[in-house]
C-alpha cells in the first residue's frame, strides 16, 4: 500500500512538475512586458502581471516601470496599464534598443473601464499637474512609441506628449480619446524637429498638435502628405519674431508662434529671441496675454522692436471679459520690487501697435530712457479696469522721446522731463505733460492761497499755515506737483501718494508715516482743517525726491525738483 502510494504521490509530483514547468513556459512566453498601476501597484513588486504592477515610473536604475523598461533588449516591449497610469510630474521615458507599445489589452484580457465618464477607472492613461509645470505634465519618449487599445485620457490642465528628433510616436484608431468634462482640451502631441508622429483621424482631430518642424501624418496611411498642422517653425521664413503668451505659453517652445509662444519675458524665456535679432530689429506678437509680474528691462537692441497683436493677417485681441481681456494685450500685476505696479524700461527704439495696453490695479509704467523712442500709435486700444481712475504711465527721462496718440496723450499718465510728440504729427513743438524731472519749481506763501509752478500762478482753495512750529501744506497740491497720485480713504482717514517708486502712507493724527511699507516718524501729524488735509511740507517734499527752501522774509516755502 505504501509503495503504490509512493508511486501516486511521485507521479503527483511530476505532474505538479510539469505544470509549474508548463505555467513558467508560458509566462517566459509573455516577453518584455511591464505592468503600471498607480492604484494597486508597489514598487516592490517585479511589475510582470498585473497583480504585481509597479506604482511609479521611476527612473532606469530605480524600483520602477523604468527599471523593467530598461531591461527590455532589441525586440523592445509592452507597457501595460491594467488600472491607472497617472505620472505626477514630467517624465522622460528612457532610450531604449526596441520599440515600445503602452496597451490596456494583454493576453486576452481588456482591462479598460470608461467609468466613471469624469475619471475613468482602468486602462487608462492620465496626467496631473506637475510641480515644474502647473500647467500639466509632459511625458517624453525614450524609444519608438506606440500607444493602442487604451484610454488616454486629460484630467485638468493640458499635458503633453512630446517626440523628439529622430523618434516617432504612432497612436492607433483604437486609443480612446476622452476628457474631463467642462474642459476645452485634450492631450497635446508635441513634434520637435526630426520627430515623427503617426496620428488616427480622431487624434488629429482632438489632439492639440504642435509640430515644430517635425513630420505629422495620418495613420494607416503612410504615403500621405506631411501633415503642416500647428507648424512651429525654426523662424527664417517668418523673420525675427517673437511670440508671448503668460497663459498658454511655455519657455521650452521656440517662440516662433502663438502655438510655441515663450511664456515669461526673461531667462529663456522671450528676451532669449530678442537678443538674436540684428540690426533689422523684430516683433515681439502678444498671442495671448503678456503680463510682466515684475519689474523688466528689455535689453538693448540694434534694431527697433514692434509690439503688436496682429501678425500675417491674424488678430489675436480679445476685449473680453472687459475686466481682463483675454488675448492681444500687455498688462501688469504687483511687482515684488514695486508694489505700486510694475514698470517696463524700453531697451530699443519700440513701437505699440494694434494691441491693447490694459490697466489691471495698480499703475503700471514705461520707462523710456535717454537716446530712445516710445510710439504708441493710434490703433492701441487703451483699457482700465472697471473702477480705476488711472491708466498706464509714460515716463520719458531726459534725453528720450514719446511719440503718443491724441489718446494716449489724454488718458495716459505723463511724466516727462524729455520730448512728448503727438503721434502723426512729428513736427509738432514738444509737449511738457505732467513734468516731474528736473524744472519742477513749487511756492507757497503762508496764508495766500495764491501759488506758482514752474512761474506760472495758480490758486488753491485753501491756503498754507503753521501749525507746531511747521509749515504745513495742503497736500493734494504738492503731491500732484511732484508726480504723485493722492487717494483718500475716509475710513481710516489716511491719505497714500505714489509715485512710480514711492508709496506714503499718512494717517491724520499718526505720529508715524509708513514709506514703502517701513514706519517713519512724522516731525508733526497730519490734520484736517476747512475739510483739507494739511501735511508737513519738507516731510513729503523730500520723500518724494524734492527739496525745500524757507524764505522768513516772505513767508515762502519754495519746493524744487
Amino acid at each position: 500500500m505504501f509503495k503504490k502510494s509512493g508511486k501516486v504521490l511521485c507521479f503527483c509530483l511530476i505532474v505538479a512538475l510539469a505544470v509549474c514547468a508548463f505555467s513558467l513556459s508560458v509566462f517566459a512566453a509573455d516577453g518584455n512586458v511591464a505592468f503600471y498601476d498607480v492604484v494597486n501597484g508597489d514598487d516592490a513588486y517585479d511589475g510582470k502581471t498585473a497583480d504585481t504592477a509597479k506604482r511609479s515610473l521611476g527612473s532606469a536604475d530605480g524600483n520602477g516601470v523604468a527599471s523593467v523598461l530598461a531591461g527590455f533588449g532589441k525586440e523592445g516591449g509592452t507597457l501595460v496599464l491594467p488600472c491607472k497610469g497617472r505620472p505626477g510630474a514630467d517624465y522622460t521615458f528612457p532610450a531604449m534598443e526596441g520599440p515600445l507599445t503602452i496597451t490596456a489589452v494583454w493576453n486576452g484580457v481588456d482591462y479598460r473601464n470608461y467609468l466613471p465618464m469624469d475619471n475613468p477607472s482602468a486602462g487608462v492613461l492620465k496626467g496631473a499637474g506637475s510641480t515644474t509645470n502647473p500647467l500639466g505634465i509632459s511625458i517624453t519618449i525614450g524609444t519608438d512609441t506606440t500607444f493602442t487599445d487604451m484610454i488616454l485620457f486629460q484630467e485638468d490642465e493640458q499635458n503633453s506628449i512630446i517626440v523628439p528628433a529622430g523618434l516617432t510616436l504612432t497612436i492607433t484608431d483604437t486609443v480612446d480619446l476622452l476628457t474631463k468634462p467642462g474642459n476645452e482640451h485634450y492631450w497635446r502631441v508635441v513634434v520637435e524637429k526630426g520627430g515623427t508622429a503617426i496620428l488616427s483621424e480622431e487624434a488629429l482631430k482632438l489632439l492639440t498638435i504642435e509640430n515644430r518642424s517635425g513630420t505629422v501624418i495620418k495613420y494607416g496611411d503612410p504615403t500621405a502628405t506631411p501633415l503642416d498642422i500647428g507648424k512651429v517653425s525654426t523662424g527664417e521664413e517668418e523673420g525675427n519674431v517673437v511670440f508671448y503668451d503668460v497663459v498658454a505659453g511655455n519657455d521650452s517652445y521656440n517662440g516662433r508662434t502663438a502655438e510655441a509662444a515663450k511664456k515669461n519675458l526673461d531667462g529663456s524665456g522671450v528676451v532669449s529671441i530678442l537678443t538674436t535679432f540684428g540690426k533689422e530689429g523684430g516683433t515681439l506678437v502678444l498671442s495671448g496675454k503678456g503680463r510682466p509680474s515684475a519689474d523688466y528691462t528689455f535689453p538693448a537692441m540694434e534694431g527697433s522692436l514692434t509690439i503688436t497683436a496682429v501678425w500675417k493677417g491674424v488678430d489675436y485681441r480679445n476685449y473680453l471679459p472687459m475686466d481682463n481681456p483675454s488675448a492681444g494685450v500687455l498688462k501688469g500685476a504687483g511687482s515684488t520690487t514695486n508694489p505700486l505696479g510694475v514698470s517696463i524700461t524700453i531697451g530699443t527704439d519700440t513701437t505699440l501697435t494694434d494691441m491693447i495696453l490694459f490697466q489691471e490695479d495698480e499703475q503700471n509704467s514705461i520707462i523710456v530712457p535717454a537716446g530712445l523712442t516710445l510710439t504708441i500709435t493710434d490703433s492701441v486700444d487703451l483699457m482700465t479696469k472697471p473702477g480705476n481712475e488711472h491708466y498706464w504711465r509714460v515716463v520719458v527721462e531726459q534725453g528720450g522721446t514719446a511719440i503718443l496718440s491724441e489718446e494716449a496723450l489724454k488718458l495716459l499718465t505723463i511724466e516727462n522731463s524729455g520730448t512728448v510728440l503727438k503721434y502723426g504729427d512729428a513736427s509738432k513743438t514738444p509737449v511738457a505733460i505732467g513734468k516731474t524731472a528736473a524744472g519742477v519749481e513749487l511756492k507757497m506763501t503762508l496764508g495766500k492761497t495764491a501759488y506758482t509752478l514752474n512761474g506760472e500762478t495758480k490758486t488753491m482753495d485753501v491756503a498754507p499755515i503753521i501749525r507746531n512750529e511747521r509749515t504745513m501744506l495742503p497736500v493734494r497740491y504738492v503731491a500732484e506737483a511732484l508726480g504723485a497720485e493722492i487717494a483718500w480713504d475716509g475710513a481710516t482717514s489716511t491719505a497714500t501718494l505714489k509715485t512710480v517708486d514711492t508709496e506714503i502712507k499718512i494717517t491724520v493724527g499718526a505720529k508715524d508715516a509708513t514709506v514703502n511699507g517701513k514706519s517713519v516718524a512724522l516731525d508733526s501729524p497730519a490734520f484736517i482743517e476747512n475739510d483739507r488735509t494739511y501735511m508737513p511740507v519738507r516731510f513729503v517734499a523730500e520723500t518724494l525726491g524734492g527739496t525745500v527752501a524757507w524764505d522768513g522774509a516772505t513767508s515762502t516755502a519754495t519746493i524744487t525738483k
